[in-house]
């Protein structure tokens, strides 16, 4: 009898987990609350629930056809894609025109220790950086652009100015290109600055300034940095830009297509 009794439990027990847990290939309850998945292969299974949520998972290989959606929202197709706060900023170095500072011969580069970095007086011709980059095909096309410029003050000064002007255009594959630019300005105050004190700056590029024709991934864009005069109380010496970025929110991978 005793022997009979454990059987039964023994069955009892094998028959709970098959139902709990399922086979690999086998169709199993509809909604599942268990930790290990064995989803058939043409079926639909939601996992977990707002009361019961799944707390853990993991895939040997796991293979998507069509669509894989997270709260409505997909998110892989041909490619991944982030989504909300999945999406992450990625800062590149736009190509200087060494031509034109070579043709000038200026604006000056200067070395403090190991440090190189291009030296711009106030509003003087020839005193400025063109640069041009692509805008990548991982960029998520809703988010404006940020130019992060780094300087620092050759000379000490209390209580002064210096003011700084970007420009930008770009243009697309096919497009007639532009000869006017977009101008950007921003006035840094010094504030009671020691000599070689360094600053932050930072420019926004409204992708979608022209409403009918917005910035798209490859366009080029094309960028010009200068030093103009300050407001009042101008800055003594000279201002050195020792990193220029631009900043680019990225919600994919990569190009769909070369």
């Amino acid at each position: 009898m005793k022997k009979k009794i454990k059987l039964f439990l023994f069955s009892l027990l094998i028959t709970g987990l098959l139902l709990g847990c399922g086979l690999p290939g086998d169709p199993i309850l509809d909604n599942l609350y268990t930790q290990n998945v064995y989803p058939g292969t043409a079926s639909t299974y939601s996992v977990g629930s707002e009361d019961m949520p799944y707390s853990e998972g993991w895939f040997d290989d796991l293979n998507v056809e069509g669509n894989l959606s997270v709260e409505g929202e997909s998110t892989f197709s041909n490619q991944i894609h982030l989504m909300g706060d999945g999406k992450v900023w990625l800062e590149f170095r736009p190509d200087i025109d060494f031509e034109t500072v070579r043709a000038n011969g200026k604006p000056t580069w200067v070395k403090r220790g190991i440090i190189g970095g291009w030296s711009l007086p106030p509003n003087a011709a020839g005193e400025e950086l063109y640069m041009e980059i692509h805008a990548p095909n991982r960029w998520d096309e809703v988010s404006n652009v940020y130019i992060h410029v780094h300087c620092y003050l050759d000379t000490a000064n209390t209580g002064k100015n210096f003011n700084m002007e970007l420009s930008w255009a770009y243009f697309s594959d096919g497009d007639i290109v532009p000869n006017t630019s977009t101008i950007l300005t921003t006035e840094i105050a010094t504030g009671t600055a020691a000599q070689f004190k360094s600053y932050h700056m930072d420019f926004i590029l409204d992708y979608d300034i022209f409403p009918a024709d917005p910035l798209v991934p490859s366009d080029e864009i094309h960028l010009k940095l200068r030093r103009l005069d300050a407001s009042s109380n101008e800055a003594v010496g000279e201002i050195v830009i020792t990193h220029i970025g631009i900043v680019f929110r990225r919600d994919k991978l990569g190009a769909e297509t070369p």
